[in-house]
This record gives structure tokens, sequence and C-alpha cells, in this order.
């Protein structure tokens, strides 16, 4: 049986027009559990269901400012999900 904490930190970013894109912080947490015959493993992303916007998205949104409305680059990050899986060896 183990368990894993992990921080994805993504910094305050400037670009070379001097646009400042805001970064982010996400917790997840995985762990696994060995059973008689093989393992259990489970997950949890943004663990603390953060809203957030991706670089690519704040990018997008000041690059294509003017040919579409920034609402079509507003791309929200992925909210907390959950993952469960088994696997055996054999």
């Amino acid at each position: 049986m183990g368990t894993e904490l992990n921080l994805q930190h993504v910094g305050n970013l400037s670009d070379e027009d001097g646009d400042r894109l805001e970064g982010y912080e996400l917790v997840g947490l995985n762990g696994y559990y060995t059973l008689p015959v093989g393992q259990l493993n489970f997950g949890i992303q943004n663990l603390f269901d953060k809203d957030y916007q991706t670089i690519w998205s704040q990018k997008a949104q000041k690059v294509y400012n003017g040919l579409a409305s920034p609402k079509m680059f507003d791309y929200a990050g992925v909210g907390r999900t959950f993952s469960l899986s088994y696997s055996a060896t054999f």
C-alpha cells in the first residue's frame, strides 16, 4: 500500500509582448493497494477543484483578440477527476 501527494506549480509568466499570464497550482493524490492477485490503483487530480485557465488559453485570448471573441478561446482547466484501475501481471 502506498500514497503520493503531488503539486504542480505553473508560475506567472510574461511573454515577449509584455502580456502577463496568470499561473496556477494543482494538487493530486494517487495511491495503490496490493491485493493477493494484482494491484488496485486510485487517484484524485485537482484535489481542491481549483478553477483555472491553461496558459495556452490565456495566450490565445491575447493573440487572437480582434479576430474572434475571447470567449472562443476560454478553455478552463480540468476540474476534479477521479481514477480507479486494477492491474495484474501474469
